[in-house]
């Protein structure tokens, strides 16, 4: 009976074990991520400082928040330590790709490359951690190595969208303009919503001048995405560089509408408003260019422009020569002085 009675004993206490000891480890590691969370934030707190202090030009509080950030820090790895020898592999790779995240959001990029290869030593076919470490090296200018990881990060997920995305983007910085039109596409047939993927195309057909698929791309773009402002002012762009400028006042006063400080969008409305001979409406469009960038010379030019429609030539002439304080816009606005001048 009393030998009976140990046996229970002993198989409770094991059940208990067994089922205490990882609730007693997941809440030890829930315990370092609220600790390491403290202390992150803590930190955040002393770089706002720092900076409150470089623009004050306060060297003692500086310094008092930059000895206090290295405490934190220090604080902060002997943390992670802990909490990595504890984890599983797992739990490992998400703390340093979270680590790695952080440092990224606080511009710290040499720390966040460095945690991110951590990820990718614990498992070297992360495709995520290949793609943060690509992007960690693009921040650093390191391109080819950049380049590399987002082709690893592929290699090990050939359906994550953002991975041949950003490689496009890489790819358009250097000038590699056919490799980035192919990625951008990759991205697309991969993730069919990437409204910016879209207007990334759009943009790089702008500048090929095919203004037709230029277009194309845009209004997929708003059609993803039917806020997006800087959409539909590139499809006004595109419009009105194929002489469509009914289209591309529509497209235009969509993008003010949704963004009512977009200078460079009205002014773009008044000269398809002048081609048009709206030079009333264009004058407005014009106007409120010039209200939100008061030294805008193309403003001025399509202002004095919309004033010659309407018969007024002095008020022209004041426009052109607004224009003409801009450097870049000196000899054309010149031109239009002096020819309105002889008439």
């Amino acid at each position: 009976m009393l030998m009976r009675r140990a046996v229970y004993f002993l198989l409770f206490i094991l059940a208990f074990v067994m089922v205490e000891l990882p609730a007693s480890l997941q809440a030890q590691e829930v315990d370092y991520k609220a600790k390491i969370a403290e202390i992150v934030q803590k930190m955040e707190i002393l770089t706002q400082k720092m900076e409150e202090a470089r623009e004050n030009q306060d060297l003692q509080a500086y310094n008092e928040a930059r000895d206090a950030y290295n405490v934190l820090a220090e604080e902060k790895r002997e943390l992670e330590a802990e909490a990595l020898a504890a984890g599983s592999e797992a739990t490992k790779i998400k703390l340093a790709i979270n680590n790695g995240n952080r440092a990224m959001r606080l511009g710290q990029f040499e720390e966040a490359l460095a945690n991110y290869e951590d990820a990718i030593s614990l498992d070297p076919q992360n495709a995520k951690a290949f793609f943060s470490k690509a992007v960690a090296l693009r921040r650093l200018n390191r391109h080819d190595e950049a380049e590399e990881a987002y082709l690893k990060s592929i290699e090990f997920d050939d359906s994550y969208a953002p991975a041949y995305y950003n490689l496009a983007l890489l790819y358009e910085s250097l000038d590699k303009q056919d490799e980035a039109i192919a990625n951008f596409q990759e991205a697309i047939d991969k993730d069919s919503t990437m409204e910016k993927a879209y207007y990334a195309l759009g943009n790089m057909f702008l500048k090929k001048k095919d203004y037709s698929r230029a277009a194309n791309y845009f209004q997929r773009a708003t059609g993803v995405k039917t806020d997006y402002y800087q959409a539909y002012n590139g499809l006004g762009v595109a419009m009105a560089s194929q002489g469509k400028d009914t289209q591309a006042v529509d497209a235009f006063q969509l993008a003010v509408a949704l963004k009512p400080d977009f200078a460079n969008a009205y002014y773009r409305l008044a000269s398809s408003l002048n081609n048009l001979g709206r030079h009333k409406e264009a004058l407005d469009a014009a106007e409120s260019c010039l209200a939100i960038s008061s030294r805008f010379a193309p403003a001025f030019y399509e202002k004095a422009k919309a004033h010659e429609g309407l018969g007024d030539k002095a008020a022209a002439i004041a426009a052109y020569e607004e224009a003409a304080k801009d450097r870049r816009w000196t000899k054309r606005a010149n031109w239009e002085i002096e020819r309105l001048k002889k008439q």
